[in-house]
């Protein structure tokens, strides 16, 4: 038996207000049915409407899952990658350290800044994304290709050439 719902029914049903109702008609959201002024929903079809949508909702969800799911793979593995690169630099501290102890002493603030900044550079080198690295070496390619391109042999004009 199909039951035809009014607005104030379908309202109660779905307790929500029949403004709600309307607006979700006028943007075509709910199945309707215009009976020349009149407004009209099929009950068959509104249980349908509602079953797709907790099925939307939930394939909705289970994508917003596995985004974050992604993300904190992502988040765990550069962890991971700058924790071992940390070890390592940390690794290399004591070789800086005993340069320093070496170093004469006029060129032991040298050495020092030398050694960290060495230990920063590795530490950067080791942990910057591999599309980063990628993107950097594109961008001097491009410079290096532009400066080779801005050499240019110009020839005088003919009329000068005769002269």
């Amino acid at each position: 038996m199909n039951i035809l719902l009014t607005v104030e029914e379908l309202a109660k049903y779905l307790k929500i207000k029949p403004d709600t109702i309307y607006k979700k008609v006028r943007k075509g959201e709910l199945p309707a049915i215009k009976l020349g002024k009149l407004v009209r929903f099929p009950k068959e079809l509104i249980d349908q409407w509602i079953i797709e949508q907790a099925m939307k909702t939930m394939k909705d969800m289970k994508a917003a899952r596995d985004i974050v799911e992604h993300s904190i793979e992502d988040a765990v593995s550069e962890v991971r990658k700058t924790a071992k690169a940390a070890s390592k630099v940390m690794g290399e501290v004591p070789e800086v350290i005993e340069d320093v102890k070496n170093a004469p002493l006029k060129k032991k603030q040298e050495t020092l800044t030398k050694g960290l900044k060495t230990l920063w550079n590795d530490f950067n080198g080791m942990t910057r994304a591999p599309r980063a690295r990628a993107k950097k070496s594109a961008k001097k390619a491009r410079k290096t290709n532009g400066k080779a391109g801005a050499v240019r042999v110009a020839s005088a004009p003919a009329h000068h050439a005769a002269n």
